[in-house]
């Protein structure tokens, strides 16, 4: 079975001198993805990340679950930004036999890094495939925040992939495989000062 995996955060070309860009930083925890195990690679103009997740995956039997946890950092221009976020989800699912169940769940953040309190979140519904079945899936998940700054705050805001979660569960059988190793996410912004 080919195993499909990408990771792109894209900003668009408007507004290229203030908009929204990306500061080069990503933090990534857990069993899923630790910091030494991602590969991020950013566009020439700070406008796109691709971050390919080599080791987020789970099968019986053992392990039943993984996780986890990006967090992509962004600059703001001073005035007030409107961004429309949208994360497209790729991966790979094998369960042969009946009885074997898996789950794609995630859940994404919006916080600026000075304030503990998240300022936007949205929680998909999670992806449920019952084997047996060997299947691709390619989910796209769309959510908007708004951010305004002065030139005197700090502008940098956090943008999190916030645990998602790959898990199998099992009433019979005890085979099963599931990959996501391809996350993309495609940011516009409409900036003003």
């Amino acid at each position: 079975m080919k195993f499909l995996g990408i990771t792109t955060l894209l900003l668009p070309a408007t507004a290229l001198a203030q908009g929204v860009v990306f500061t080069r930083q990503i933090i990534a925890t857990g069993d899923g993805c630790n910091s030494a195990t991602i590969r991020p690679v950013f566009s020439a103009d700070n406008r796109s990340v691709e971050v390919t997740l080599d080791r987020f995956f789970a099968q019986l039997p053992i392990p039943r679950e993984t996780f986890c946890s990006l967090d992509f950092r962004v600059t703001h221009p001073v005035g007030r930004s409107t961004v429309n976020a949208v994360a497209t989800l790729i991966g790979d699912v094998s369960l042969p036999e009946a009885g074997v169940s898996a789950f794609v769940q995630r859940n994404y953040v919006i916080s600026p890094t000075t304030v503990g309190r998240p300022t936007g979140e949205t929680d998909p519904p999670a992806l449920e495939f019952v084997g047996p079945t060997a299947v691709g899936f390619n989910e796209v998940d769309r959510f908007t925040y708004s951010q305004s700054f002065t030139a005197t705050q700090d502008r940098t805001v956090s943008i999190k992939l916030n645990d998602a979660r790959l898990r199998l569960q099992q009433s019979t059988g005890d085979e099963g495989f599931i990959r996501q190793s391809v996350f993309i996410l495609d940011i516009h912004d409409q900036s003003s000062s």
